[in-house]
């Protein structure tokens, strides 16, 4: 099936493998929380919709990582309504999950920020696929 990627191309989709089933939780979250804001429901998931807001400020001249960290700040409160409802899945897969998601710059609930920080800070890879 990975015949003809690319190595990195190989890599980005055996890395995916362990994130999918987070994803999933994290849309059906996003979906019901954004279903009675007609301004969020027009993205599919909360990256979109905090792409699109990061986006905005990039666009206005702010740096990328300011902005990123001006839009956490900002919808806090989504990004903590929908680890509430992944915490199952993020608890019992974190050490392969949160750097994976930074590596792909995926975002990271704040919840769980000290603990990619303590994960990044001991030099820990974690191979992915290897479950």
């Amino acid at each position: 099936r990975l015949r003809g990627e690319t190595p990195a191309r190989q890599q980005y989709i055996k890395d995916l493998r362990p994130i999918i089933p987070y994803w999933d939780e994290q849309d059906a979250a996003w979906a019901d929380m954004s279903g009675s804001n007609p301004e969020w429901s027009r993205f599919k998931t909360f990256d979109a919709f905090r792409n699109a807001e990061v986006n905005k400020l990039t666009e206005g001249g702010m740096g990328a990582s300011a902005a990123e960290a001006t839009i956490d700040k900002r919808y806090a409160f989504i990004g903590s309504y929908i680890s509430k409802q992944t915490s199952a899945y993020m608890t019992e897969h974190f050490e392969e999950l949160l750097p994976l998601l930074n590596k792909y710059r995926y975002y990271v609930p704040a919840k769980w920020q000290p603990i990619l920080q303590g994960i990044l800070q001991r030099g820990e890879k974690i191979t992915a696929g290897a479950r």
